[in-house]
Formats: structure tokens, C-alpha cells, sequence
């Protein structure tokens, strides 16, 4: 076990979610002195020193952490560290004072091998609890008994037994139950401070140990109690919730008042409800709202999630209707049974002890966040309790409003500890899947599928199109995810992924509880979204792709080609085998192209090869330049509402993140760009007049400080590339990456010469492409290298110079900071607006102007007495 220094919370950015779900923390591995006081969670009192041989050694990890940071202060490097031989003869480990008790506890629970000698457990007054297996000072076992949940059990090995009739023993049945934990809603707070998550780390790594060492439903119980007990926020405070604060709950924790730290959060509960009760629902106090939640999702560099939270519908009001709508989407059915040929279950962790679990936390969304190998393995091996299946396997939903009709989509905020193990075990089973899944499933263990997609369809169309007997099926599964049955999952999982078994069947073979403020539902069908579909369409797969043309899915939506009879025929084995799987077509989303009738229950029937395909138009350049314009609508939106935020530093963090190229990453790479340039150049437009009017500049779209405005930061921009100019980049890189096979049509060559015209002659492309995996950023550096080089050779000799400075290394790093005031990196809208003048080289005073105390104008002068004076 990893010690703590470091504890990160996720925080669900909803208000009326049940934080638990969502909330857990990230540990790595520092400083000793935090060891030491991790490793202390299960003693209610400070811990004696032990005696290693004749020396007697005083381990107080706060003392030792002082001691060592003035040591490097006076000395100007670390203080040396002394370690001791481990006593057990068996170990020939030299162990640090501030580390002797990891140490021994791994010796006590079997993580190390060897038996620690009983003559040193004496000397130092310990004893070994049977039921943890931690190390406990003699004179506090009675302290020890109520953090052990195994306490009728808990007998220490030199006979120091304990009465469980003292009253001052915590039962299980004093705890509260998980329903009630669990449908506590309180919001609790974004980040834990600095100095204080020495404390948190230390009572969650207590509370992950006694989930491994026991068998204990009470461990289970902290783990959910825990971040609303400690983390919550201070309704009188907001956000500024002091660190010492959090440390006095830690230790009120340790000291095991476990339950007067709940009844508080109950009372604050009720007193938070009747507030969210009184809140307005008009909508100005949305909009503000909104707004509000953006700005702050923004400054802690979510910006994403805050331009999704300024184009959000909003959440679905909590009512009858809401309700019977969640109903409808989560149907009842029976239990899923095991499958016959249950695979055998390994002893051995599924996880060895070298597992790279960091790369796997690394692919989680950097707003979540644990050393939690014991805790995965004991999961997924199935070995976890059954009682805590339909808790930890829930989820908080919230029902969000769809932008059209009066429907909703549930969003489940699931548990991050089910989430890691999911994450761990498909990267055990990575390669199997991607060989199983090939060729038919894309949205599975398949980089790139999307493009790959849409590339082959586009050839295929231009291929058979003028066939007399083509017909291409867009297919779409009613609910899908929510409606596959279970039992089909348990089997083909039994009899693919046996890894995975014991895992899939702890999660699946309960009902899982789903906790919404109109109440509790029951999760009885259906899988968790983003699960692989596409194992349940194998068997209808196998028996349609002799006869046709093109046979893809992504996850629930298939495209089918070919000829009218084996298009049918594969519609037709949909239809009868997919109800066996819980899988329904549904024929009201379904599409068919084709140039003659096609006999099918689609009502939906065109019969011109333009159609939208996973967010991508196929057709001519005028389908193609229209489905753009109705992207951008969208997109205007939220360029709108960007304007109202008042805040030009943000605006252009989200403009440069995810507001303005980035919106169009997608369509760029997977469609031609010489069928979408004219609507790309209207969209360049919007997202100049967007900036200007936020920044109040007074800036045209030919003129050179806009040209290096859409330069990277590296050179000198700020980081707007432009989506015409650069499509062509984006484009030959996705081709590159995801269909090589296809880089001699007719359209990757009208793009590669498009490419070879905007760049130097040093720096054209051509066929064969080669396979980069990140060769878009290489087409966009030579294309930026020769958009440089242009603005340097047209400018004067002190623009070069300002080119050439403000292009170094980290001169661009005051662009680059979240804009955050909690950490002091927030800038005024008159100093942001001034800097962005000073760094695109505009007149930061009217032309021909004269200073008012002197006829001098130059700029370093002018911008002192702007410092010094407050105006000109």
C-alpha cells in the first residue's frame, strides 16, 4: 500500500447530486512523515515508539515533518535518515523510523513474509488484531475495537481480549443504513486545501484497509459516510472552508465520533433542502445560474464541461412526469440468472502487483480522482461483499432535458471505485476484445472508429452508388443500453471474457439502486452506457456479412449496404434474434437510401446519396456546406453566451480550448475539405467577431494582428487557428491514422494538393502518406511555419523583433494559466484587454496621440504612466 500525500476530490458539479457516488481521492507516494501518520489511522491516540534492537526511536510523523523542513531550510538539503533491520529474522529489509509501521503491518497481514516475533511485540506493548491484522498499542484497544468493524472477532494474539458488551463499542446496527447515506444529498467541497490532506489521506487509507482486511459491512459504510462527514461544505463559509477545519473533523473521526459527525450532516441536509426548496425556477435565475456554474467550472480548467453547462437544456424539474419517464426507461424484469458454464473462480488477483494502475487513473477525466490495488482486486475477483453490490453497482441519476420534445436523458453518476475496476480489467482483456471485436464492432478497443466509419462509407457510396441494386440502411436499437438483457451479457461474458466474470455477475446479478430526488429506482435491465454492444450483435453479424457490401456499427447504430435482398435479410435477422438479446430496431429512427423502393418497415426513404452519419455529412458540396451552417447554429449559441460572461480572459481560454476549432475537429477530419470551405470560412468569421466583441478590439479579419491571432501560442498567437485553413491538415491526418488504404481517392489527392499550395515547397506532402500518429500537428506546424514566416517578412524591423520575443520559449505562459482568482491567476477586463493589445501589436493609444505631460510616445512610456497614473 502506497502511502498518502496527496488527496484530489471530485466533485459533482450538480447540486442536488449524491456526492458519495462521485467523490474519492487519488493517493501517490511522497514524504515518510506521511506515511507514518497514514499508516496511524486505526489508533485513536498517538503511537509509542518501538525498539528496534537497543535503540529506542520517537516516531511522531508532525514532529519529524517539522524537524526535516528546517533541517533543509538552515542546511540547504535533506536531513539524513537512519534505518534499523526489521526484527523479523526472515526480512532483511532496513526500514526508516517514519516507515516502521507500513512495514510491520504488511508483516502482520501477510503482504510480507514472516511472523513478527513475540518477544518484540511484548517489548513494544503491541499486540496484532486477528480481525484487521494492523498493529494495535496495548492500551488502546479499546479505541481500536470501534474503528474495527470486525469487533466480535477482534482478539489480539497475546490473549488481550475485549468485552463486546462495552458500551463505548459501536454495532453495526448503529450506523445508518446505505439507503439512508446514500440518499443524503449535501454538497460537499471542490478541493481538499493543501494542509489538510495529510489528514483526509490518512483517514481514507485507514478506511481502504479495513475494506481489504475484513470481511466488514461497517468499512463499507465509513467508505460512503466519509466525504460527507468530512468534505462537506461550510454553508456560511461558501467555499472558503479552512483547512484546520477538516483536520478537527479528521481527528473527531479517529477518536471514532463517526456518528455525531453524521447526525450533523443530516441536520445540515434538511436546512440545504429547504433552501434548494426556496431557490427560484424562473428562468433569468437559470440563465444566472448557469453562468454562474460555468464561470467556475472555467476557472478550475473544466472548460469542456463549462461550455456544455452554457449550451445545456437544463435539468429535468423534479415532478410526476420527470418520474414516470425514468420509469419508462428503466423497465422491470427478473433478476439475471448465472449462466450454465460458469467459468472457475481464480484465488489469485486478477491484478498483479506490478499493474500499472496510474496509466489507468491517467485516462480518467482530470477532475476525477486512488492506492487502491487491494481494494480493485477484491472487486473484481467478485470476492466483495454481495450485501454492497446494488449500492456501489447504482448510481445518482439526473434526468437531463433533451434540446427537442418533451423527453429526457438519464444520466447515472456511477461510483468511481466500479468505474477504476471496470477500466482495470478491459485493460487486462485489451487485446482479446480488439481481435474479437474486429470487424464488425468500431466502438470498441477501436482508436479512430468513428473516421474509419465514415471514411469506408463515403468510398463504398462513390463505388456502388450507380449500381443498379444498392441500397444503403442507417439501423438504430431502441434504448439500447438500458434494455440489453443481462442474461445475454452474463453469457457471452462467461464464455469470452472469463476474466471479467466474477466482475460483470457481482455488478449485474443484483438490481442496482438509482437514487433520484422523486426517488429510488431499480437499474433491472440494461447495461451501464459504453459497454460493448457489439458482443451482443455477433451472433446476427456472423450470419448477414456473406452477402453484404458493408457491415459496421458503432456500439448501437449500424450502417448496412449491399443489395436490396441482403439488406433486408440482415434487417430481418435483427428483428428476430434481437429480441432474445433485449435489442429492438427502431424503425422511426431508422433511414434507407437507394434509387428504387425498397420494401421495409422504414418509413424514412431517400433516394440521393446525402445523408448524416455519426455527426458527419455524406453527400455533394452543397449537403455537405448546409449540414455545416446547421452545426454552426448551434455553436452561435454558445458563442452568444460567451459574449454575456464579461470576462475576456475566459472567453478566449474557452475560445482557444473547445469554443472554436475545436468544434469543428470533427467534421474537418472526416469530411473533404474542398466540400465544406465556404461554410468553414463563415464559421472563421463568427468566431473573429465573437473575439473582437469581447475584447472591444477594433480588429479586421485581413489585417495582421488577426493573422497572428490565429497563430499557436509557440508562435506567437493566441492559439485561434483558423478551421479553413487547417482542414486540409486535419484531414490528411485522418486518413492517415485511420484509412491509409484509402489515401488514393480522388478526394484525399484534391486535399493533398490544396495542402501543397499553403505551405513552402520544402514542406509539401505527397501519396504515400505516411503513417503518423500524430500527423495533423505535423501538416499544422509546416502550415503555421509558413503563415510565420509570411507575417515576419511583411512586417518592420520592430515588429520582427516583437514576433521573434513574444514566439520564445514561455513567453506565452500569461495566456496559458487558468483563469483562476482562488489562485490568483485572474486578470482585470482592462489589463487583459491592454495585454492582448501589447501582444498582437496594436496602437495601445489613438493614433498621432501625444502623452498629456510630455510629447513623448513612445510605448514603454506610455505603458508607466498608465502603471503610475490610471489614465493618459
Amino acid at each position: 500500500m502506497l502511502p498518502i500525500a496527496d488527496s484530489l476530490v471530485y466533485l459533482s458539479r450538480g447540486s442536488t447530486c449524491n456526492i458519495t457516488f462521485t467523490t474519492f481521492a487519488i493517493i501517490t507516494a511522497t514524504t515518510t512523515a506521511t506515511a507514518t501518520t497514514a499508516a496511524t489511522c486505526f489508533n485513536a491516540v498517538a503511537i509509542t515508539a518501538p525498539v528496534f534492537g537497543s535503540q529506542h526511536i520517537n516516531v511522531d510523523a508532525a514532529v519529524d515533518t517539522v524537524v526535516n523542513q528546517k533541517f533543509t531550510r538552515v542546511f540547504g538539503k535533506h536531513r539524513p535518515a537512519t534505518s534499523l533491520p526489521c526484527p523479523v529474522s526472515s526480512c532483511c529489509e532496513h526500514v526508516l523510523p517514519s516507515m516502521w509501521k507500513i512495514h510491520m503491518d504488511r508483516h502482520a497481514s501477510g503482504a510480507l513474509p514472516g511472523k513478527i516475533p513475540q518477544g518484540w511485540l511484548s517489548l513494544n506493548q503491541y499486540s496484532v488484531c486477528s480481525s484487521c491484522s494492523t498493529l494495535v498499542a496495548i492500551s488502546h484497544t479499546h479505541a481500536h475495537i470501534s474503528h474495527c468493524s470486525g469487533s466480535n472477532s477482534c482478539v489480539t494474539d497475546i490473549n488481550h481480549a475485549v468485552d463486546t458488551n462495552d458500551p463505548g463499542v459501536t454495532m453495526d446496527h448503529e450506523y445508518p443504513s446505505f439507503d439512508d447515506i446514500l440518499s443524503t444529498s449535501f454538497p460537499t467541497i471542490k478541493r481538499i486545501p493543501v494542509c489538510a490532506r495529510q489528514a483526509v489521506g490518512r483517514v481514507l487509507l485507514g478506511i481502504l484497509q479495513s475494506i481489504v482486511f475484513q470481511e466488514s459491512i461497517i468499512a463499507w459504510k465509513k467508505l460512503f459516510m466519509f466525504p460527507k462527514c468530512i468534505l462537506h461544505c461550510n454553508q456560511r463559509r461558501g467555499r472558503s472552508f479552512k483547512p484546520s477545519d477538516i483536520r478537527k473533523l479528521c481527528e473527531l473521526w479517529d477518536t471514532g465520533h463517526e456518528l455525531e459527525l453524521w447526525n450533523n450532516v443530516i441536520s445540515r441536509s434538511i436546512a440545504y433542502s429547504k433552501k434548494a426548496s426556496k431557490t427560484s425556477s424562473c428562468q433569468q435565475h437559470l440563465d444566472r445560474r448557469r453562468v454562474t456554474i460555468a464561470t467556475a467550472l472555467a476557472e478550475e480548467g473544466l472548460f469542456s464541461k463549462a461550455c456544455r453547462m452554457l449550451t445545456s437544456s437544463g435539468i429535468a424539474a423534479n415532478n410526476e412526469e420527470t418520474c414516470k419517464l425514468l420509469k419508462t426507461k428503466h423497465p422491470y424484469v427478473p433478476i439475471a440468472s448465472p449462466p450454465i458454464n460458469i467459468p472457475p473462480q481464480s484465488s489469485v488477483d486478477l491484478l498483479p502487483s506490478d499493474f500499472n494502475i496510474s496509466a489507468v487513473l491517467l485516462s480518467f477525466p482530470k477532475d476525477t480522482s486512488v492506492d487502491l490495488l487491494a481494494v480493485i482486486n477484491k472487486l473484481a475477483s467478485g470476492r466483495a461483499l454481495p450485501e454492497i453490490a446494488e449500492y456501489l453497482a447504482g448510481a445518482t441519476v439526473i434526468a437531463l432535458k433533451k434540446p427537442v420534445g418533451n423527453d429526457i436523458r438519464p444520466i447515472a453518476v456511477r461510483d468511481v471505485l466500479r468505474r477504476l475496476t471496470s477500466k482495470c480489467l478491459c485493460a487486462i482483456v485489451k487485446s482479446k476484445a480488439s481481435e474479437f471485436f474486429n470487424p464488425y464492432q468500431y466502438g470498441v478497443v477501436c482508436p479512430s472508429g468513428v473516421e474509419k466509419i465514415i471514411h469506408s462509407l463515403r468510398s463504398s457510396i462513390d463505388d456502388h452508388w450507380f449500381d443498379e441494386d444498392f441500397y444503403v440502411a442507417k439501423v438504430d436499437l431502441r434504448n439500447a443500453f438500458n434494455l440489453v438483457s443481462r442474461n445475454a451479457v452474463l453469457e457471452n461474458c462467461a464464455e469470452f471474457f472469463p476474466e471479467m466474470f466474477p466482475w460483470t455477475l457481482w455488478c449485474y446479478g443484483v438490481h442496482p439502486k438509482l437514487w433520484h430526488p422523486m426517488g429510488m429506482l431499480r437499474s433491472a435491465t440494461g447495461v451501464q452506457q459504453g459497454d460493448p454492444l457489439g458482443l451482443l450483435l455477433k451472433i446476427a453479424e456472423d450470419d448477414m456479412c456473406g452477402e453484404l457490401l458493408f457491415n459496421k456499427w458503432y456500439l448501437d447504430v449500424g450502417i448496412l449496404a449491399g443489395t436490396s435482398l441482403s439488406v433486408r435479410a440482415a434487417l430481418d435477422v435483427i428483428s428476430s434474434l434481437g429480441p432474445f438479446l433485449g435489442l429492438y430496431i427502431n424503425f422511426a429512427k431508422c433511414e434507407v437510401f437507394g434509387k428504387a423502393a425498397f420494401p421495409s418497415e422504414i418509413t424514412k426513404r431517400y433516394h440521393t446519396p446525402q445523408l448524416e452519419i455519426l455527426g458527419a455529412p455524406i453527400g455533394n458540396e452543397e449537403f455537405c456546406n448546409n449540414f455545416v451552417i446547421n452545426k454552426q447554429s448551434s455553436v452561435t449559441f454558445l458563442l452568444q453566451q460567451l459574449q454575456g460572461l464579461e470576462n475576456p480572459q475566459l472567453v478566449l481560454a474557452l475560445l482557444r480550448k473547445c469554443a472554436a476549432f475545436c468544434k469543428m475537429t470533427h467534421i474537418s477530419r472526416v469530411t473533404p475539405p474542398t466540400l465544406i470551405k465556404s461554410s468553414l470560412s463563415e464559421f472563421d468569421a463568427s468566431i473573429h467577431q465573437c473575439f473582437t466583441e469581447c475584447l472591444a478590439l477594433n480588429l479586421l479579419p485581413q489585417s495582421s494582428g488577426w493573422k497572428q491571432a490565429c497563430l499557436s501560442l509557440s508562435r506567437g498567437g493566441l492559439g485561434l487557428r483558423s478551421v479553413a485553413v487547417h482542414s486540409t491538415a486535419a484531414y490528411l491526418g485522418s486518413v492517415s491514422s485511420s484509412s491509409p488504404d484509402l489515401a488514393s481517392s480522388h478526394y484525399v489527392i484534391d486535399a493533398l494538393n490544396l495542402f501543397n499550395l499553403q505551405v513552402s515547397a520544402e514542406d509539401t506532402v505527397s501519396i504515400p502518406l505516411p503513417m503518423k500518429s500524430h500527423f495533423q500537428h505535423d501538416l499544422s506546424q509546416r502550415i503555421e511555419n509558413c503563415q510565420f514566416h509570411a507575417l515576419y517578412n511583411s512586417g518592420s524591423l520592430a515588429d520582427r523583433a516583437c514576433l521573434l520575443s513574444i514566439s520564445s520559449a514561455h513567453a506565452s505562459s500569461w495566456l496559458q494559466v487558468v483563469p483562476s482568482p482562488r489562485q490568483g491567476c485572474d486578470m482585470a477586463t482592462s489589463e487583459m484587454q491592454w495585454g492582448i493589445k501589447w501582444w498582437l501589436g496594436l496602437p495601445l493609444i489613438p493614433e498621432l496621440g501625444v502623452c498629456a505631460y510630455c510629447p513623448d510616445k513612445a510605448l514603454v512610456h506610455t505603458m508607466l504612466l498608465l502603471a503610475n497614473l490610471g489614465e493618459m
